[in-house]
């Protein structure tokens, strides 16, 4: 099936770069309610948790641009 970068796909009739953003804020968001979490209950350290939610942002971040870029290279090759 060729998708055109304008298309509307899945239930909720998003574009494929709508499903790639929201799929890694979702990720983000995760990774900071379990970075919540261990500081709570498991007494981890703030600056700890500050560094790990630095690295997962930059991490996600060259994730979504990753999969923008498949796309944008996809669409080239059709």
């Amino acid at each position: 099936m060729n998708l055109k970068d304008e298309d509307r796909i899945g239930v909720l009739k998003l574009h494929r770069r709508q499903y790639i953003e929201y799929f890694s804020s979702i990720g983000f968001i995760a990774i900071f309610a379990l970075l919540v979490l261990q500081i709570m209950y498991l007494d981890q350290g703030i600056l700890t948790a500050v560094f790990i939610l630095l690295v997962s942002r930059m991490l996600f971040q060259a994730m979504q641009r990753y999969s923008v870029e498949a796309i944008y290279i996809e669409s080239l090759k059709n």
